[in-house]
């Protein structure tokens, strides 16, 4: 009994403290006031603050199975930091920049940069930017960079979306097109070639976008840029009371054949021919159509207000 006196006598009482009030609530105060019942500790005063742990950054980083939720002062960072997931993460300081709503991150004040440090609208990314998709009409976006070319875009009254610099306002981007037909018949010579002669204005379903890309004097498509673009063209031969032959039409690039399809009349009144093809072409390429009758005398096509002989084509892809 002796012996358990001495040991009793020699701990400390705060010790003895600390283990008589371990599962009650505790105050540190300056006016005596009880701790709030929901708080294991309850530090105030008026003009006093609560001191942290402060170290380096070696020293925090040093020490033993830190515990989720570990909070010090890292001396080096001037930053406070906690121990959560299996690592240390920093509290920033300063300005709140993001809030969140409903699962929705978001920032009604700040213009937001990204590659830079000055940004001028709310979004300005220098660098690449890699979407999945796009939503919207796009009327909103201004300084949209397409390969080299620079320009603004802007919906059109269809919302269709299109270019707006300089260069694209004339040649929207895709959107290359043109249908052009025979307003009458027309002869070629025995045994002779002839450009098959359509213009975009004849009847209400001939068109061009842009406008100047289709020459109604040279009857050829004027290729704005270079890209892949789709070729079709058909005549109508009026054959009647020809000797049998083979008449053909062609589409050229610059002068040249590129692709022809050939048809025998066998004596009958009206026999056609068609051909279409896909170009790949450079900006000024002209594209034609070539007819050829091989009769022994003249022959006329048969237009009928440009239903059975035309030329359209279409931009497939813009390089």
């Amino acid at each position: 009994m002796k012996h358990l006196l001495i040991v009793l006598f020699l701990i400390p009482p705060a010790f003895l403290l600390s283990q008589s009030i371990i599962s009650q609530s505790t105050s540190i105060n300056q006016d005596g006031s009880s701790p709030e019942s929901s708080a294991i500790l309850d530090v105030s005063s008026a003009n006093k603050g609560f001191l942290l742990p402060r170290m380096t950054t070696a020293q925090r980083m040093a020490i033993a199975n830190p515990v989720t939720g570990l909070l010090v002062f890292d001396t080096d960072a001037d930053l406070f930091y906690y121990y959560f997931g299996g690592s240390w993460a920093g509290i920033a300081t300063g300005k709140i920049l993001w809030q969140e709503k409903d699962g929705h991150v978001y920032n009604n004040t700040d213009s937001i940069g990204i590659g830079t440090d000055n940004p001028v609208s709310k979004l300005e990314v220098v660098g690449t930017a890699t979407a999945t998709a796009f939503a919207g009409d796009g009327s909103a976006l201004s300084a949209v960079y397409a390969d080299s070319l620079r320009g603004s875009m802007q919906a059109d009254s269809q919302d269709i979306m299109q270019w707006n610099g300089a260069y694209w306002n004339t040649i929207p981007y895709h959107r290359i097109a043109f249908h052009a037909s025979a307003s009458s018949d027309q002869t070629v010579d025995s045994t002779g070639y002839d450009t098959l002669r359509c213009n975009n204005t004849s009847t209400t379903e001939n068109f061009e976008y842009p406008t100047g890309v289709y020459d109604n004097s040279t009857f050829a498509f004027k290729a704005p840029i270079d890209g892949i673009s789709f070729f079709q063209a058909a005549v109508l031969w009026d054959n009647a009371n020809t000797a049998e032959s083979r008449n053909g039409i062609f589409i050229r690039v610059n002068n040249t054949d590129e692709v022809g399809e050939w048809a025998a009349s066998g004596g009958i009144d009206y026999f056609g021919t068609g051909v279409s093809t896909t170009l790949e072409l450079n900006q000024g390429d002209e594209v034609r159509v070539r007819i050829y009758n091989n009769a022994a005398s003249s022959m006329a096509t048969f237009s009928q207000s440009g239903k059975f002989c035309y030329f359209s084509g279409f931009l497939v892809f813009a390089q």
